[in-house]
């Protein structure tokens, strides 16, 4: 898989399984797919300087590969259990991807996000 490729949404559910064994590590897998929908949150013309702002340190906290934030991304992968390469390289396919509404759908959907 390269860093070009759409996401695979099989392989988003592999990584974030709907049925964590233990609350510790759902509550982390959320805060890595919470990461994933505020970076792929839709701009729109009356956007606030607010969400371009969270929506940028997001996606930093997503792909930064050194210092601080990408120590944070990688302590927080380790406590839900997944790779921070494999994890960092799939949010960089979300992120480039032209099918985000669907994969924010699915994400919703694995955090039993209800208001769509």
């Amino acid at each position: 898989m390269t860093m070009t490729d759409e996401p695979d949404i099989i392989e988003m559910e592999q990584l974030f399984p709907s049925e964590p064994e233990s609350s510790e590590r759902q509550l982390f897998l959320s805060v890595i797919l919470q990461a994933l929908l505020d970076a792929t949150k839709e701009k729109t013309q009356n956007e606030k300087i607010r969400t371009t702002y969270d929506r940028d340190r997001a996606k930093a906290w997503l792909l930064a590969e050194v210092g601080v934030t990408c120590q944070n991304f990688e302590e927080i992968c380790g406590m839900a259990g997944v790779s921070p390469n494999v994890t960092r390289t799939f949010a960089y396919q979300v992120v480039h991807s032209t099918n985000k509404d669907f994969i924010r759908r699915r994400i919703k959907n694995i955090l039993g996000d209800k208001d769509e």
